[in-house]
């Protein structure tokens, strides 16, 4: 759920808040996922009285910026597109440890997200999945992977040095989170999840989101047998809830995206 709504922009009423979530409630949802940084108190505090979990997550960019028409192509970024990246190195741990202060007592938290997507913008992270091989068929999203677990780790070993590592930033954050908190879990959201489980990324997690790639499931679990899944972010599609019965380890999903209102109708 974004932290938006419509015409009124983001700074929500509270009305707002509390029509949307009885909407969500009434039709079963009972978790919410924030996306992708943190939502007013007054939002935490209508989850607490209505009864919803939160799955509280904190950054969408981290050392390197974020622009997917270019990351996904691994071509260098527009200034204008750059964010929070500005402010990282800075006033990343204030930022997620101030965050935590203030959210940590109440009950509807039950988990720490530190990222959204992420890999997008850490060079390499295509290579080492495999799953834009040219030998490869088949649509990125209806992929299973063909490399293996050992090959996936040598491609990422063999990447040239880089300033900043994915792996190392998510196990510095997660350090900050157990320093706050050590009563719920860290995840985050992958959009990689093959690539972040070679990488020592999800290392750092103690839960391991899942950005779609349900068709994954099987294969990860295989290879990493002791890691904790879940889906959290789905297109809530009959495929997903069946991956789930497939795939018992894999102990919830997310739907995209709750109330996805920006002022314009659709057919």
């Amino acid at each position: 759920m974004h932290h938006d709504a419509g015409l009124v922009g983001a700074a929500v009423p509270k009305g707002v808040w509390e029509r949307r979530l009885q909407i969500l409630k009434e039709g079963g949802v009972n978790a919410i996922r924030t996306s992708h940084n943190p939502f007013s108190e007054e939002f935490l505090d209508l989850c607490d009285e209505m009864g919803f979990l939160v799955q509280n997550e904190i950054f969408d960019e981290m050392d390197n910026p974020k622009d997917k028409q270019h990351n996904m192509n691994e071509k260098s970024v527009q200034y204008i597109t750059r964010g929070y990246t500005e402010h990282f190195q800075k006033w990343g741990e204030s930022d997620l440890k101030r965050t935590m202060l203030r959210d940590r007592n109440h009950p509807s938290v039950f988990q720490w997200s530190i990222g959204n997507e992420i890999e997008w913008t850490y060079e390499g992270y295509k290579h080492v999945s495999g799953l834009w091989d040219p030998e490869v068929k088949g649509g990125y999203w209806n992929k299973i992977p063909h490399l293996t677990k050992e090959e996936m780790i040598a491609r990422y070993n063999a990447l040239p040095d880089r300033k900043f590592k994915l792996a190392e930033t998510a196990k510095r954050l997660s350090k900050w989170v157990k320093e706050m908190d050590q009563t719920r879990p860290v995840t985050a959201n992958l959009i990689i999840p093959v690539a972040s489980l070679a990488s020592g990324y999800a290392d750092a997690l103690d839960v391991v989101g899942f950005s779609y790639q349900t068709n994954q499931y099987h294969w990860s679990k295989k290879n990493y047998p002791n890691k904790l899944f879940t889906g959290t972010e789905n297109s809530g599609g009959w495929q997903d809830w069946n991956s789930i019965i497939e795939n018992p380890m894999v102990f919830s999903m997310f739907m995209w995206t709750g109330i996805d209102y920006m002022g314009r109708g659709y057919k």
